[in-house]
């Protein structure tokens, strides 16, 4: 019953030996756009409200509207411009992190890759609690704190489940949303601004009329103090700009998330990041002038909205679409709605771009090797988990409290932009004598790490008690990565120490010319050829001298998320894998003994070595089953954590069938 329910839940499995896997679950532009570009788009519901509401009510703030607007518009496009650039230097994915890894140093690497992890949880967070609120607000305004913190949890358990499923399956339940919402908020914001026409000339006009009266007011001591006039007039620009920072988080998704595009993917990674930028530049820039231009703040002052509660698209929306008639109200209606659930479509960039930048750390030992699994579903099952936890707990210690939330994961965005940016100066700096052309990139990311680099200052300084403290927590999550690493490098020392066995000297002795199934057969597990599998065959040769005529090994290729990448490379994988494995038959040959392999690919190491025991079982009736199990003298939190016992679940389960299964220890330091 509990495995019809889950494949009513997830779905059935996956078959990753099929040659169509890859298609089928990757994404066009379109859909990527969808997927990824959601949680963009979706700031222009709290980005340019946050930026607006900087400035206080009554006084004149309209020369910086446009700034702001420009400033925004080019911030998008040169981030945009840097990360099309890192897509085609690293078009299997890992984004930031790689970039930071490769070009700046592992330590590096790991500061970006935490800090955009704790910026994809936020993503979740920020947007399930602004939809939970927006919602629950359009029914019940009165509505406590409390229901709106268990809606929200609601919310992100439901997001967990779909994506679970798997990626292009939630996207295709979250298609219609995000289309309704981009008509409505397309045909508000062009409205908005057409409608106003003239006002937005006299809103040009007096911005350059404000700029240039005062660099010349104070220009009469020197150019310079004209300079310093206007770069003190940016302050409170900049401040303001900063509480919408968070309008620019999503752009990054996508070269964190090249695996699940479809080829050729440098194409489709440039296409999906251009209609980002396009959408996200038109929508929150053209949302912020709008409110200048119905003036927001003045609406609030003489009306009964009950000020800052009620969320200001909601008053944009109201006087657009107020001479249209019952039509109007229609639209309102439709156009909140809308915007409540394109938040759900932005907290699945999370639920993408977390469990892959996860899965990207763990073969590299940042954080446990299990992060890496897929389940039947092709998902990172364990990230997927994370990712939802950790957003609930962000929820909880918040209240759900959107403006906290926006200052504490736009801190993280703009880390990953500014060390992603600098990487890419490196890069181009190293490529001036090789390449031509070089400076039109390293002029772009220069600009870019300008840019980025002055707002995470900004934010972090203006802010810290507000929300960015939150950096403090990535430092933690950091320090514990460092702990992980420390860990598994030890294990791998001494495992490259147990290896060496691997280069015992073959025997001379002349393999049997037959088979006989009836005689004693020694089914050896082995993960490769390795130490861990000569360890096993040379303590059965030692504890069962001359008895094992017959070996056969018995060995899972686990298709992990770093191997998944595409047909060719999943081939030869496999190829690879079978070549190693037949070492065992010409060593046992050596001395005289019968060998073979069995070998089978899949995601569950222990599910897959069951099914190949029972089938070798059947055939040899005289066989026990043997695997090596990597042991500890005192057990503690880092080698549960880290390790699965995955040869002592085999033993329960082959036990259950009646087959037996002998662990032999491969004993580590105790200091690991």
């Amino acid at each position: 019953m509990f495995e019809k329910i889950k494949r009513l839940i997830l779905g059935e499995a996956k078959d990753i030996e099929s040659s169509s896997v890859f298609h089928k679950m990757s994404l066009v532009a379109l859909l990527a756009w969808v997927g990824l570009g959601a949680d963009g788009l979706s700031s222009s519901a709290y980005g340019p409200e946050e930026i607006y509401r900087a400035f206080e009510s009554g006084t004149d703030f309209s020369h910086y509207i446009l700034p702001i607007a420009l400033i925004m518009i080019f911030t998008i496009f040169i981030i945009t411009a840097t990360y099309c650039q890192v897509v085609k230097i690293f078009p299997s994915g890992g984004g930031g992190y790689k970039v930071a890894s490769e070009l700046l140093g592992p330590k590096v690497g790991i500061v970006s890759g935490m800090a955009l992890l704790v910026d994809y949880v936020l993503t979740i967070s920020i947007s399930c609690s602004h939809a939970a609120k927006e919602l629950v607000g359009l029914f019940h305004p009165s509505t406590s704190v409390n229901v709106v913190v268990f809606a929200v949890i609601g919310i992100i358990v439901l997001l967990v489940m779909m994506n679970l499923r798997g990626v292009k399956e939630s996207i295709y339940v979250m298609l219609p949303i995000f289309f309704v919402f981009l008509a409505t908020h397309v045909i508000g914001v062009f409205y908005g601004i057409f409608s106003h026409s003239g006002e937005v000339v006299e809103l040009a006009n007096s911005t350059v009329t404000e700029f240039s009266k005062e660099f010349k007011d104070n220009s009469a001591d020197g150019f310079w103090f004209g300079c310093l006039a206007i770069l003190a007039m940016m302050v409170p620009l900049l401040t303001a700009f900063t509480k919408g920072a968070g309008t620019f988080t999503g752009i990054e998704a996508v070269s964190n998330s090249m695996q699940i595009l479809r080829e050729p993917r440098e194409k489709t990674a440039i296409k999906t990041m251009i209609m980002m930028a396009i959408s996200l530049s038109f929508m929150a820039a053209g949302i912020l002038i709008c409110y200048q231009l119905i003036d927001v703040n003045a609406i609030i002052a003489n009306s009964d909205h009950g000020g800052a509660h009620v969320p200001y698209n909601n008053i944009l929306f109201e006087e657009v679409s107020k001479s249209w008639g019952a039509l109007g109200n229609k639209f309102v209606y439709v156009a909140i709605v809308s915007e409540a659930f394109i938040l759900f479509v932005a907290a699945q960039a999370g639920f993408v771009g977390g469990p892959r930048m996860l899965a990207t750390m763990a073969p590299d030992g940042w954080v446990p090797r299990w992060f890496s699994r897929l389940s039947n579903r092709l998902v990172v099952y364990d990230g997927v988990w994370f990712m939802g936890l950790g957003a609930i707990f962000f929820v909880l210690i918040t209240e759900a409290n959107v403006q906290q939330l926006i200052v504490m994961y736009s801190i993280n965005v703009f880390i990953t932009f500014f060390i992603t940016h600098v990487g890419m100066v490196v890069h181009w700096w190293k490529q001036k004598k090789l390449k031509k052309k070089w400076f039109k990139g390293f002029l772009i990311c220069s600009t870019g790490t300008f840019l980025t680099g002055l707002l995470m200052v900004f934010i972090l300084f203006e802010n810290f008690t507000k929300g960015a403290w939150v950096a403090v927590l990535t430092i933690v999550m950091i320090a514990i990565a460092f702990m992980v690493k420390a860990h598994y490098s030890g294990i791998g020392r001494m495992i490259k120490e147990l290896n060496m066995l691997a280069k015992v000297p073959l025997g001379n002795k002349k393999p049997p010319e037959t088979v006989d199934k009836k005689a004693p057969t020694a089914v050896v597990m082995v993960s490769g050829y390795n130490g861990m599998g000569h360890h096993a065959l040379l303590n059965i040769f030692k504890a069962f001298p001359e008895y094992y005529k017959n070996f056969v090994f018995v060995s899972m290729a686990v298709i992990d998320f770093d191997k998944f990448t595409t047909p060719e490379e999943v081939q030869a994988y496999k190829k690879k894998c079978r070549e190693d494995l037949n070492q065992y038959i010409a060593f046992v040959n050596s001395f005289g003994y019968y060998g073979e392999v069995r070998f089978a690919t899949g995601l569950d190491s222990v599910e897959g070595l069951e099914k190949m025991c029972q089938e070798v079982a059947k055939e040899y009736s005289n066989c026990l089953m043997f695997g090596g199990q990597l042991v500890f003298p005192k057990e503690n939190f880092w080698t549960r954590a880290l390790h699965r016992n995955a040869t002592h679940d085999l033993q329960k389960r082959l036990h259950c069938k009646g087959i037996g299964l002998m662990i032999l220890p491969v004993k580590l330091d105790n200091t690991l």
